[in-house]
C-alpha cells in the first residue's frame, strides 16, 4: 500500500506530498553491521537497504545521510539512491530473528532506505587507480566541507558499480549533523582523520571544484525530510536550510582553509595508530573496572 508523507515547514511554508513505498518483505539482514540493516523488498518492486529509525544511530543520521547523498548527487558525484520506506507492523515476521522483529518495532515510520546494488566490486587502492584525478579532487573536497569523518583508508566507504566509482554512507558528515541537531564542534577535531582519506591531495596540488548546490536544491532536499527523522528540540527545517546554505555559500574558501590546514597534520604511522588505540582500550577498560 502506499502511504502518504506530509511535511509542512514554517518559514518555508508550502505542502510536501509525496508517495512512499512500504517494506513487504525482509529477504536478508547484514550482520556485519551494528545495526542490523536489512535488504528488504517494497510493495513497487524495489529492493533497497532499510537503515532502521530503531537502531543506535538514530534518525539524526538519517537526515545528515538524506542531505549528504542528495547533495552529492548535485555535486556531480556517484551515491545511491536515497528512498524513504514505510515500515508497519505488517513486516514483523514470526519466523524472522526476534532482534530484527524487535527492530521493526522500534522503527515502524519512515525510515531510510538506500539503493541496492545486486554486482559491486569492493573498493581497492589498486582499483582507484582508474579513477580520474578530477573525480578524487571532488570527493575529498566534499568530504571536506561536509567534515566527514568516515571515510578513512581503513573504512573507505566506496565500491565500484560496473566500473564507476559510488560513495557510501555520509551518516557521518559532521557539518550537517551540527545543522540538523545544533550541537557544536571544532572542526580541527576532524582534520586526523580527514588527512587520511583515501584521495587526500595536498593543497598545492589539488582542483577545489565548484559546489553547484542551489537555494531551491537545499529547500527542496531538507523539505523532502520526514518528521519522523527530525527530533523535537533540535532545530527547525528553516534553521537547517540556513545553515547548509551558509555552508554551501562559503564553500570554496572553506574548502581551501580547511585543506591547507589538514596538510599541516601529521601522518600517523600503523604502529603509532595501533599503540594510542591501545592506550585508550586500557584507559577505557581502567574506567570501566572502576565502576564495577
Amino acid at each position: 500500500m502506499w502511504n502518504w508523507d506530509f511535511s509542512f515547514a514554517g518559514d518555508y511554508s508550502y505542502l510536501h506530498c509525496a508517495m512512499i513505498p512500504t517494506a513487504e518483505k525482509i529477504i536478508t539482514a547484514f550482520r556485519s553491521g551494528s545495526s542490523l540493516p536489512v535488504l528488504a523488498e517494497t510493495d513497487t518492486g524495489v529492493r533497497c537497504v532499510i537503515k532502521w529509525n530503531g537502531a543506535g544511530d538514530g534518525v539524526t543520521a538519517h537526515a545528515v545521510d538524506w542531505i549528504a547523498l542528495r547533495c552529492a548527487q548535485q555535486c556531480g558525484i556517484r551515491v545511491p539512491q536515497p528512498h524513504r520506506i514505510a515500515v508497519t507492523s505488517d513486516l514483523i515476521d514470526p519466523e524472522e530473528d526476534p532482534e530484527i522483529n524487535e527492530l521493526v518495532v522500534r522503527s515502524i515510520g519512515i525510515n531510510l532506505g538506500i539503493e541496492y546494488f545486486e554486482t559491486i566490486v569492493p573498493y581497492t587502492s589498486a582499483a582507484a587507480d582508474r579513477v580520474p584525478d578530477a573525480a578524487k579532487h571532488r570527493i575529498y573536497c566534499y568530504d571536506v566541507l561536509m567534515l566527514n569523518m568516515d571515510r578513512i583508508d581503513v573504512n573507505p566507504n566506496m565500491i565500484f558499480v560496473n566500473d564507476e566509482l559510488y560513495c557510501l554512507d555520509f551518516s557521518a558528515a559532521m557539518e550537517l549533523k551540527m545543522a540538523v541537531d545544533g550541537s557544536v564542534f571544532s572542526e580541527q577535531t576532524f582534520f586526523p582523520l580527514l588527512r587520511r582519506h583515501p584521495f587526500y591531495t595536498p593543497f598545492s596540488e589539488l582542483t577545489i571544484p565548484a559546489i553547484p548546490v542551489s537555494r531551491a536544491d537545499i529547500g527542496e532536499i531538507v523539505e523532502s525530510i520526514p518528521v519522523d527523522w527530525l527530533v523535537r528540540g533540535e532545530n527547525s527545517r528553516p534553521d537547517i536550510i540556513e545553515s547548509i546554505l551558509s555552508l554551501f555559500g562559503d564553500a570554496h574558501a572553506a574548502i581551501q582553509r580547511r585543506t591547507q590546514s589538514i596538510d599541516a597534520v601529521p601522518v600517523e604511522s600503523p604502529e603509532e595508530r595501533s599503540a594510542r588505540l591501545d592506550s585508550n582500550l586500557k584507559a577505557f577498560e581502567a574506567v570501566v573496572r572502576r565502576y564495577q
